[in-house]
């Protein structure tokens, strides 16, 4: 065969061969950009998917707090509220009992002595009396008394001083839950009493007023007040 003949078929070839090869590397080319469209999109919808997914954590997140404040809010109110449904009330505690039967108008009578033996209060309107809870042991259960009008109920724990040294204590009759606020906060009043400063609660706030070396309590510019939970 003439050899030029030879190279011109052989340089068809290449061409044909070059030209096929382009046609495949175009091909696999756009393949690969519409791949790449894909992937660029799929990221996009994941990317606003995540963000909405973060969006709605947040605002879960914000509910939850919002709503665990309202129910403490809303816990808060209802104990004040039954506290003040007991304003009338006094828990009397350490008043020797003489079995574990004892009646309400055995009660009454208990209170009534007390009231007019170690407080020297006369005309008081007391409403009802009763002991609280089971006894189990010697110790004497202690009273709920309830007056018939909140100023006899504050004459009563305004004179309370006058049952010193005798184990006999007056409170406030609140709620368990109040009840626990103070008692979290007993510590702090008996270290502040031990300090040689005023301490006593407002419902459930713990005051803590510091004295001049006289004895005389500070004024209101300068005594410091500690408070405990609670509302008042």
């Amino acid at each position: 065969m003439d050899s030029s003949l030879l190279k011109t078929m052989l340089e068809s070839q290449e061409r044909a061969y070059k030209a096929a090869m382009e046609i495949v590397v175009k091909q696999m080319n756009d393949q690969i950009k519409k791949l790449e469209g894909k992937v660029s999109d799929l990221t996009v919808s994941l990317e606003f998917t995540q963000r909405d997914v973060d969006e709605l954590k947040s605002e879960i997140k914000e509910q939850t707090k919002s709503s665990h404040e309202k129910m403490k809010q809303l816990e808060e109110r209802i104990n004040y509220q039954e506290d003040y449904s007991r304003n009338k009330n006094v828990r009397i505690s350490g008043v020797e009992e003489r079995d574990g039967n004892e009646t309400w108008e055995q009660s009454v009578k208990t209170v009534t002595s007390l009231l007019q033996d170690k407080l020297q209060l006369e005309g008081l309107e007391l409403e009802r009396a009763h002991r609280v809870g089971a006894r189990w042991d010697a110790k004497p259960r202690t009273i709920v008394a309830r007056f018939s009008r909140y100023c006899d109920r504050e004459a009563v724990m305004r004179n309370a001083r006058k049952l010193k040294g005798t184990n006999i204590f007056l409170d406030d009759d609140l709620c368990p839950a109040s009840q626990a606020i103070k008692k979290a906060q007993m510590p702090q009043l008996k270290h502040a009493k031990a300090q040689g400063e005023v301490a006593f609660f407002r419902h459930t706030k713990l005051i803590i007023r510091e004295r001049y070396s006289s004895g005389q309590i500070k004024g209101p510019h300068f005594f410091h007040q500690r408070l405990g939970l609670g509302v008042i």
